[in-house]
């Protein structure tokens, strides 16, 4: 008889911070559901014997063993704190909405400090396999009339070797929470503002697209071991994006040819209330955009669609920031 094979309806990820890196914790982990994704063992392979004109197996070893992935997600306002907490790399900036009970606000900004490290299981349907030591280093974050999805990445240590499936508990009423961009369900406005200050203007775009990488190490290496040393940043995080519309103006060539630099906030606020008129909701702010270009795309004879590319820069103390509203009491650690 053929034996059954696992399946992606069945599989999920539970994750954790370390307290040292590569050492899983054992226990404290959050469990989601994925759309698609996974950490991949890798590795380089070292040829030895190569001058007698053959490669035989049993010269052939790997160096720099690795773990490389990682994972797509539709973020809900309580399971996404942990992945933005590890991307940013700093602290959860964490006070409670007095007067309002059981609200809480969370803010993630970038630091050159960077979390120990994230341990994360990959539930498979059929076994459950480790990964620690993992450093995210990127974030491709696509905002529309979907569902919000987050894609983040990154290096880790080399897999545990498989065991059973976890029994994961999930956040309350995760289907939900889910951010969706459609008018009527969990709103999403997206403004403009001048640097400093100013009054936002709301702009009606048909997708943002914003994306963070951190350059991460994958060739740190000492003599006698084959498993890659500890990753970390080679070089700062860049921040730049996608502004999707369907061509009204001339606003942004003139924003791109004058070099003016704006503030840009997407943010989602739901129809689900944390607590009495109190909602649930997440807003991401770049503080100060330069675009990149600007013209429409003549493709036809439909409407005339422009695609302006943008990159973030820092503004006097500030950069980009999440803040998220939900009812998780305490920092996220």
């Amino acid at each position: 008889m053929s034996p059954t094979p696992g399946l992606g309806l069945a599989s999920f990820f539970a994750m954790v911070t370390e307290s040292v890196v590569g050492t899983d914790p054992g226990s404290g982990y959050d469990y989601h559901r994925i759309v698609s994704g996974g950490w991949k063992p890798t590795a380089e392979v070292t040829r030895g014997n190569r001058g007698l004109g053959r490669l035989g197996a049993s010269s052939m070893v790997n160096r720099l063993e690795r773990s490389e992935g990682g994972l797509l997600i539709d973020p809900q306002y309580e399971g996404m704190e942990l992945l933005l907490l590890h991307l940013c790399g700093g602290v959860d900036t964490y006070t409670a909405d007095s007067p309002v009970a059981s609200a809480y606000k969370h803010v993630f900004a970038p630091s050159v400090a960077r979390q120990v490290g994230l341990s994360v299981h990959m539930n498979e349907d059929i076994s459950m396999t480790a990964v620690t030591g993992i450093k995210l280093g990127s974030l491709a974050a696509v905002f529309s009339n979907e569902n919000l999805e987050m894609n983040f990445g990154g290096i880790g240590q080399v897999h545990a070797a498989s065991t059973t499936v976890d029994t994961p508990t999930y956040p309350t009423a995760p289907d939900v929470l889910a951010l969706e961009g459609t008018p009527g369900t969990d709103g999403l406005v997206v403004t403009l503002s001048d640097v400093g200050g100013g009054s936002p203007v709301v702009i009606d775009p048909s997708e943002v697209t914003v994306d963070f990488n951190l350059p991460l190490s994958s060739d740190r290496e000492g003599l006698g071991s084959p498993v890659m040393k500890e990753s970390v940043p080679t070089d700062i995080m860049a921040v730049t994006g996608q502004i999707t519309r369907e061509f009204e103006d001339d606003t942004f060539a003139d924003l791109f040819r004058l070099r003016t630099a704006k503030q840009l906030s997407l943010k989602y606020q739901s129809t689900q209330m944390i607590t009495g008129a109190t909602p649930y909701d997440l807003e991401l702010k770049l503080y100060a955009i330069i675009f990149q270009g600007g013209r429409p795309d003549i493709e036809g004879g439909g409407v005339l669609p422009e695609s302006i590319p943008f990159t973030a820069y820092v503004e006097g103390a500030n950069w980009f920031d999440w803040t998220l509203h939900n009812s998780l009491v305490g920092a996220i650690t």
